[in-house]
């Protein structure tokens, strides 16, 4: 395994239930990780920002993550490449299904890469920092899922907002958002700022939840899924509407350790 594929801070090579009444060893120096089995409704799902896909080593850590995880729905934020270089990458994770947004200038993008034996998709609307899917898991109720990558400018992040507001008067089922909204909704989701104001945005985004009845999944692991210096922060999350709740009423998020990247993958 190269450089970074010789440390598995968010999984191990041979997946097994940790002791939860026990602490969890640190993995090569790097930090804890968490797994936690979860029902079969969406258990297979991991997204993570990993702010660029080329790292060495990084393509085949993920593969083998997803190969002995039984990931079968993958999403990666900001792969920053495009083209040629984007298709190269996505092929090694060995995905059939797949569809994305390329990153414009080596800033942003969005992949999600499926097994088509087990999911039913259809691919509903792309842009940016958005792709929403009609989405089926073997012969389950079908379903709506929405890929984000939020802008880290206010003023974009109104675009995907608005999309958002209009999936909701348009798509009738059961639908849950996942990604990096590169801002937090509620004060107890920042740590360590030195401002006593709101962060910038937040309360648009509080009220795009409330107005679109988005609720948050739930999670195992750290509150917070970005740091930088003492700033933590929770920016990466899966919201979804009382359909999806009431359908999958056992799903939820685990957090994992973050390493490379600035922020957590999770599951």
């Amino acid at each position: 395994m190269d450089d970074i594929g010789d440390k598995l801070p968010f999984g191990v090579s041979k997946l097994e239930e940790p002791n939860l009444s026990e602490p969890i060893a640190d993995n090569n120096g790097l930090g804890d990780w968490i797994y936690c089995s979860k029902p079969d409704d969406f258990r297979k799902v991991l997204c993570w920002n990993c702010r660029g896909a080329k790292a060495k080593g990084l393509s085949g850590l993920i593969y083998d993550f997803c190969h002995n995880a039984d990931v079968s729905l993958l999403i990666l934020l900001e792969p920053q490449v495009s083209g040629v270089v984007a298709n190269k990458i996505i092929k090694k994770f060995r995905f059939d299904g797949e569809t994305w947004v390329d990153s414009i200038s080596c800033v942003g993008g969005i992949w999600v890469l499926w097994d088509q034996s087990l999911w039913k998709t259809n691919v509903l609307h792309s842009a940016g920092q958005f792709i929403t899917m009609e989405v089926q898991w073997m012969d389950d109720t079908p379903c709506f899922l929405t890929a984000v990558y939020g802008s880290p400018h206010m003023a974009r992040r109104a675009e995907l907002w608005t999309h958002i507001h209009q999936m909701a008067a348009c798509l009738d089922g059961p639908r849950c958002l996942i990604g990096d909204f590169n801002v937090v909704a509620f004060e107890h989701e920042r740590l360590g700022s030195s401002s006593q104001n709101p962060p910038r945005g937040s309360t648009n985004f509080a009220h795009l939840l409330s107005d679109c009845e988005l609720t948050d999944l739930g999670f195992i692991g750290s509150p917070f899924t970005w740091s930088r210096g003492n700033l933590r922060e929770c920016l990466d999350k899966a919201v979804a509407t009382l359909p999806w709740h009431t359908r999958f009423p056992h799903a939820n998020v685990t957090y994992l350790f973050h390493f490379k990247s600035d922020h957590s993958p999770y599951c």
